[in-house]
């Protein structure tokens, strides 16, 4: 996992030098589990979550953003009270790399004094890491973006992740080799979530032509 979190690094750092619109910055948020003690309740047993992100601006609309982010997983059937005589819990920590699209809904770029604000989705594909397994994973949520200043962004998004693994919260599909009850459903599998802000600063390398809706080209033709 530590050479691909370090490729990832070397990804983001060959965005900032090639890239003649690019946005990085940090996130901040909370993690959830999904899963066999926990079925159904979001934002359930929210534990802290952090990362890096970089984004690289196609146009207005289009954006490609990677990920490096890390946060905790937990559940116990004493707080969801799914099964509460099972007694199962897991705590793990979650490393998840990922290369996503952005959809704007409106015209938005950091920097407009127009279009400062918008809505947006994303999906795309990662990998992740934890101390019961290692998946890929199909992350796609909503999100808002605000342009605070003519380069530095704020958002707030909330994220799911599809796995390919029933194997998060470390349960085997039978409990221990005295109860041979079915505790964990090998048919589905675990799901984990990522919502937070971002904070992000806008590099530009070179020219590109602007509308005249952003900061610069509005104060020159004013």
């Amino acid at each position: 996992m530590k050479k691909i979190i370090a490729f990832a690094f070397v990804l983001l750092i060959s965005e900032a030098v090639f890239a003649q619109d690019i946005e990085t910055g940090i996130y901040g948020g909370g993690a959830y589990y999904l899963g066999d003690i926990n079925p159904g309740k979001q934002f359930t047993m929210v534990k802290p979550s952090y990362g890096l992100i970089a984004r690289y601006n196609l146009d207005t609309r289009w954006t490609v953003r990677l990920n490096v982010l890390r946060g905790t997983l937990s559940s116990d059937d004493k707080v969801i009270k799914y099964k509460k005589d099972r007694s199962a819990k897991f705590n793990a920590d979650v490393t998840e790399v990922s290369a996503q699209m952005e959809v704007n809904f409106l015209d938005y770029f950091t920097g407009s004094y127009k279009t400062y604000i918008s809505p947006y989705m994303f999906a795309g594909m990662g990998f992740f890491s934890s101390k019961y397994a290692n998946s890929f994973c199909v992350p796609f949520g909503i999100g808002v973006k605000y342009s605070l200043t003519p380069k530095i962004g704020l958002g707030a998004e909330w994220g799911l992740r599809k796995t390919y693994t029933d194997y998060i919260d470390g349960m085997a599909a039978t409990y221990s080799d005295t109860d041979k009850r079915q505790y964990s459903d090998s048919q589905t599998n675990d799901w984990y979530s990522f919502a937070g802000i971002t904070l992000t600063y806008k590099i530009e390398i070179g020219s590109r032509p602007r509308c005249l809706n952003s900061v610069k080209s509005y104060k020159k033709h004013k």
